[in-house]
């Protein structure tokens, strides 16, 4: 009896592929905790977050917050899965040197320093409260306003403002999809 896989452990199963629309109609991460506040005082207060759902309405163990466009969740769990993280999150932003001014106020950790990057966007990173990397980033425009180096190199396929704005264009198309591509 097969189970879909080819044998090989890190192999993906055969699945049917469909052409026409996606399987889904949006999607969002979601931080899980056993401190909400934790994740309140760096999302919401330090990145400017507003929450625009929460469950239940007193005491509640999931909130969504809208950071830019950039879609949240956040959830109680009373024994969160702990390790390294296998993801990073990424937000621009109109004022990286003030927002990271607000991280360090808050006691967040810095991982590395504002640093201009080889496809012209300046970035740094930062560890929120559950250990999950940040990365805050300004795009080339705004980046090179605060180098005073003029004109930022073009943008190339490489660019993470241009894998989104590629994958904005790829699920233009699909109601829902974009806030998802501009989240990534």
């Amino acid at each position: 009896m097969s189970d879909g896989i080819d044998g090989d452990q890190g192999s993906a199963p055969d699945l049917p592929t469909s052409t026409s629309t996606s399987r889904a109609g949006s999607g969002f991460p979601i931080i899980v905790s056993n401190d909400i506040s934790k994740l309140l005082g760096f999302y919401r207060d330090v990145m400017g977050g507003r929450v625009v759902y929460q469950f239940p309405d007193e005491d509640p163990a999931f909130l969504t917050l809208r950071i830019g466009s950039a879609t949240l969740g956040i959830g109680y769990h009373p024994d969160p899965p702990r390790g390294p993280s296998q993801m990073s999150l990424w937000f621009y932003l109109e004022d990286l040197d003030a927002t990271l001014d607000l991280v360090r106020h808050a006691g967040i950790v810095v991982l590395e320093e504002p640093e201009l990057q080889a496809w012209g966007e300046r970035m740094a990173r930062v560890m929120d409260p559950t250990g999950i990397e940040v990365i805050l980033g300004e795009d080339e425009a705004t980046s090179a306003a605060h180098t005073g180096l003029g004109d930022a190199p073009t943008a190339d396929a490489s660019s993470p403002a241009a894998e989104a704005s590629s994958s904005e264009s790829r699920v233009s198309e699909s109601p829902g999809l974009s806030d998802l591509a501009r989240a990534v």
